[in-house]
């Protein structure tokens, strides 16, 4: 029908002007190209059947198009369809710059979640470690109580056995020695040595013991050996737990996210785990 239509010819103005007020309505409704052209030829139909054969005068072309329905009712038409079979949703297509915006919105969610979880995990893991460092502070703490419970012993230990065996002078000094820079010292690390190097005496100092009876029989020394004995399983268990401790905290900055964290905060592994000399590591067994 359409192909018998010159629209271009002078008398199809009206027709023409027609047919635009059609289009611009449509396209406000959110037709696509087909739904017009299905209107179109509808209309182009109508018009040929009402010519007939008569030819396009432009006074019936007029006539012909001022019998036609108003531009808005095809409107009408077509949006009362769209409601009822979703069409009119379908046909919208999607913007390009639609698009464009759903994907920023989803990347800046998605990037929102990303900061807001890593920022999660790094506070969390932050204090895992501070709490893990300050369990060493607190485990190092207890083994120096310990410890200074053992140096309190030392001054009655020694003299009780210096009544027996005045001539086992350089080990008595040496102990004295020692004791003199725990009493002076105000750092856990030189603490930390200072005990360990007195190990040893003590092992010796108990093995003079074992060669005097008299000594072993005395009421006074058996007691100090009580509690020598008890203080000394004591600092035991309180070392096992600093070098514990001290293992966790270092596997913790170790590991992921851990190590991220560390490297954020400048957390450095710690090394002063106890380690006994090697004269201490197979004290001799004394039966007093």
């Amino acid at each position: 029908m359409n192909n018998s239509i010159d629209l271009g010819i002078p008398e199809m103005e009206s027709l023409r002007d027609y047919l635009q007020a059609v289009r611009d309505g449509l396209d406000t409704a959110g037709a696509s190209e087909a739904d017009y052209k299905d209107i179109e030829g509808e209309i182009l139909a109508h018009v040929v059947s009402q010519l007939g054969s008569s030819g396009a005068e432009k006074l019936d072309v007029d006539a012909i198009v001022c019998s036609l329905d108003p531009p808005e009712s095809y409107v009408e038409a077509f949006s009362e369809s769209s409601e009822k079979t979703g069409q009119g949703a379908r046909k919208r297509r999607i913007r390009p710059w639609m698009l464009i915006c759903g994907l920023l919105a989803g990347g800046v969610i998605l990037f929102l979640a990303l900061v807001i979880i890593g920022f999660t995990t790094m506070v969390s893991y932050r204090n895992r470690v501070v709490e893990a460092e300050k369990n060493i502070d607190q485990t190092v703490s207890q083994v120096e109580v310990v410890l200074q419970r053992r140096f309190d012993l030392i001054p009655n230990l020694v003299e009780t056995v210096k009544g027996y065996a005045d001539h086992e002078s350089e080990v008595f000094r040496e102990v004295a020695r020692l004791r003199g820079q725990w009493s002076q010292s105000d750092s856990p690390e030189e603490r930390q040595r200072i005990s360990v190097e007195l190990d040893p005496k003590l092992n010796e100092i108990l093995v003079v013991a074992e060669q005097y009876p008299n000594l072993k029989a005395n009421r006074n020394f058996r007691m100090l050996q009580v509690q020598l004995e008890g203080t000394e399983n004591r600092i035991a268990v309180e070392r096992r737990r600093m070098n514990l401790a001290i293992r966790e905290y270092n596997i913790l900055i170790e590991k992921f996210p851990g190590n991220v964290v560390a490297a954020l905060f400048d957390y450095e592994p710690r090394v002063d785990y106890f380690e006994a000399v090697p004269e201490s590591r197979n004290a001799p067994e004394v039966d007093f």
